[in-house]
């Protein structure tokens, strides 16, 4: 039996953007999107986001009445008939791991108060020519993009690869302050943002190269400066922009500076795509922050809900686990 090597990615416009092929074919990961139990009980269909070829599937949508996420070996669903009698909120948290797949009710922030349905998965890993044709996806040359959500796919891809590139650079105690005792260090910290923001932006313009996407450090607004604001161009006209700001996941404004430092810039600099980037340490050397990375993520989605919002969208928030070796 021949294998078809088409790929196919779709993703709905009210994503803009924040759903990479990337990120579908990772071990896990969770996407959110809103519900309307009413579109179960018309048997609407709605596909959310789709990432298919080389014989190799990943579907979340709504088909057949019947809300569903499905990969190949496994699938978990609910039906109107299901959602009947239960008082369910207007948004849902479509997540897996390499064994499971799971809907669950609510936001990052409150999700634990409502429903939740499991399915056991077996792992079966996106096929070689599909990861190849993502990567190569990541690389193609690009001088103008069809549309701002191409433009924010596009460094949202770049983002979810930055945590590849920064590991080499760790163990060379490049983002650390060293206390020493004679030749022998004994302790390390995390250095400030401040700090390593050249290496950043050095490390984001190789990035962005091919995709002729200009990366501008502290971006000054009358919000102030963001740490780097992306800009690139759009076919027939125009360009496009994303303000990106990076925060240690030890800061003691973590939750702060995505609701009104970064928002502020993106207001000044008239976009509507934002991405907050979390550096976090944790490792043998640095034990901060003590709460849970779900915990955090709850807070930091649940204060950016709480922002007025008008025509933008959410934050992408990216998770750099960074702890050296």
């Amino acid at each position: 039996m021949t294998v078809p090597t088409e790929v196919e990615f779709f993703t709905d416009p009210l994503a803009a953007g924040r759903i990479t092929p990337r990120a579908l074919l990772a071990p896990e990961g969770t996407v959110s999107g809103p519900f309307d139990a009413g579109l179960l009980e018309r048997k609407n269909h709605v596909l959310i986001c789709r990432l298919a070829g080389f014989g190799w599937y990943f579907n979340i949508g709504i088909t057949q009445g019947r809300l569903v996420i499905q990969r190949p070996g496994a699938e978990v669903s609910v039906d109107a008939e299901w959602c009947r009698g239960r008082r369910l909120p207007p948004t849902v948290l479509y997540s897996w791991t390499l064994d499971s797949l799971r809907l669950t009710f609510g936001t990052h922030a409150d999700h634990w108060d409502h429903p939740q349905v499991v399915a056991e998965a077996e792992p079966v890993p996106p096929p070689p020519g599909l990861i190849r044709w993502v990567r190569e996806q990541e690389m193609t040359s690009v001088d103008e993009f069809a549309s701002e959500e191409e433009f924010a796919v596009r460094v949202h891809s770049s983002l979810q690869r930055f945590e590849e590139r920064l590991r080499p650079v760790l163990n060379r105690d490049f983002f650390w302050d060293l206390q020493r005792k004679g030749n022998r260090i004994t302790a390390r910290r995390p250095k400030r943002e401040t700090d390593i923001q050249a290496a950043l932006h050095a490390m984001l313009v190789d990035h962005m190269l091919l995709s002729n996407i200009d990366v501008q450090p502290e971006a000054r607004s009358p919000a102030g400066s963001v740490d780097f604001q992306f800009t690139g161009s759009l076919r027939g006209g125009g360009r496009c922009r994303l303000c990106a700001e990076f925060k240690s996941a030890h800061s003691p404004d973590l939750v702060t500076g995505l609701a009104g430092q970064l928002r502020s810039y993106m207001d000044a600099a008239g976009t509507v795509h934002g991405a907050y980037c979390i550096l976090d340490f944790r490792g043998p050397d640095f034990a901060r922050p003590r709460e849970e990375t779900e915990t955090l993520v709850g807070r930091l989605h649940a204060a950016d809900a709480a922002t007025p919002r008008g025509r933008r969208h959410p934050v992408k928030i990216h998770w750099l686990r960074l702890a050296g070796e």
